[in-house]
């Protein structure tokens, strides 16, 4: 479930935005198109080609829907039917054709892992020689002219060469590299555990104080 704050008018829409950061991993996608939009803003196309991430995309079309049916009357003052305002739904995921439309601004810094840039991207983007996974945030829900619909912004994209490799291998190097991490992570944070419980036994109040939020950074 995802929950949304009150909207908030803008310059010439209105925005709802998610309490919580809501981000979306999505596996085996193929890219489609990428336009640029302006300055460092492009939008881009992609297809879903695995199944649990289809349903994933269309259950969250139909939650924004129902959120918008639930919020009409508290947002707007009008009298239009529940039909009236599916009416005006334009759907970000098309789910006859499995194509995603995502945004990617270059000020929110999107990891590209394997391309150097956006130009390395978008000229060798459409290369099927590789395997591409990608994470997206949801900005949130837009209502402008009339209309509503929700806009997805890219975090990240990378791409994973399987020619003349063993994809159990690559598998295997990644599984190894996020054990790895997790592990580095735990070794921090149990080092912290420590240091704490020895604050705890100590009764040393101001030391508590002085590392409360050096530990929160750390959690």
């Amino acid at each position: 479930m995802i929950n949304f704050n009150a909207i908030t008018k803008k310059s010439n829409f209105y925005i709802s935005t998610p309490i919580n950061d809501y981000i979306l991993s999505l596996i085996n996608i193929d890219i489609v198109n990428i336009n640029h939009i302006s300055d460092n803003k492009y939008n881009l196309l992609i297809k879903i080609n695995e199944k649990d991430d289809i349903n994933k995309l269309e259950d969250i079309e139909s939650l924004i829907q129902s959120i918008v049916l639930e919020n009409n009357k508290t947002w707007f003052v009008n009298n239009m039917s529940d039909q009236d305002i599916i009416n005006k739904y334009t759907p970000c995921f098309n789910s006859q054709n499995n194509i995603l439309s995502i945004i990617i601004h270059l000020d929110y810094n999107p990891k590209l892992d394997g391309f150097k840039d956006i130009n390395d991207l978008m000229d060798n983007c459409y290369n099927n020689n590789n395997l591409k996974n990608i994470s997206i945030k949801l900005i949130g829900i837009y209502i402008k002219n009339n209309n509503f619909y929700i806009r997805w912004l890219l975090r990240s994209l990378e791409k994973i060469d399987y020619i003349n490799e063993n994809l159990n291998e690559v598998f295997e190097d990644k599984y190894n590299i996020l054990e790895n991490m997790i592990n580095k992570r735990l070794e921090i944070l149990n080092n912290e555990k420590e240091k704490l419980s020895e604050i705890y036994k100590s009764k040393n109040f101001e030391r508590l104080s002085e590392s409360f939020y050096l530990i929160l950074d750390k959690t």
